[in-house]
């Protein structure tokens, strides 16, 4: 389930742009042992607000600017709950990150082709902590069949669902 309301402004050379959101995502399992007579409910629940804004500026016919800011709260709840041994557990854990992301374009004048440098440094409220991520992106268009694109990118994950079964399995 997703909901969001953006709106864009857009003048010859420049678009601004928000964007406001939020979504959620539920799953579930139940895992029956009938020799035992034990039933196990498992549900993940992640929910995320977050908020973006963006301006791309036009500098010249090959090059553009962007220059972006997002917010992310992200919420993980996991649910546990057996029969036998009575046991029930529920654990919510919330992430916010703030993002500021940068980004310089060229395009060739024929527009065979586009050259993008990129960075996006992201601050983990929980962790302290900052991360750094280098985006390249390069693409030439060798003729109407065949293009050749190169890219590079770091990617970072803060938030994943953890199965507290399996990891009371391994303490």
């Amino acid at each position: 389930r997703s909901r969001g309301l953006g709106d864009v402004y857009k003048r010859q050379d420049l678009n601004l742009s928000g964007l406001l959101y939020y979504s959620s995502y539920t799953m579930g399992g139940v895992n029956n042992d009938l020799l035992n007579e034990q039933r196990l409910i498992q549900n993940t629940s992640v929910e995320e607000n977050g908020l973006k804004f963006k301006l791309d500026y036009k500098i010249n016919p090959s090059y553009r600017f962007k220059l972006g800011y997002q917010l992310n709260e992200t919420g993980v709840g996991n649910l546990e709950d057996i029969n036998t041994p009575l046991f029930r557990r529920y654990v919510k854990e919330v992430i916010i990150s703030n993002s500021l992301i940068n980004e310089i374009s060229f395009i060739s004048k024929d527009k065979r082709s586009l050259f993008n440098v990129g960075l996006r440094a992201n601050y983990i409220d929980k962790f302290s902590k900052f991360i750094i991520e280098p985006r390249l992106s390069m693409s030439h268009q060798l003729s109407k069949e065949w293009g050749l694109e190169v890219l590079a990118e770091k990617k970072s994950q803060y938030v994943s669902p953890v199965s507290y079964t399996h990891l009371r399995a391994h303490e």
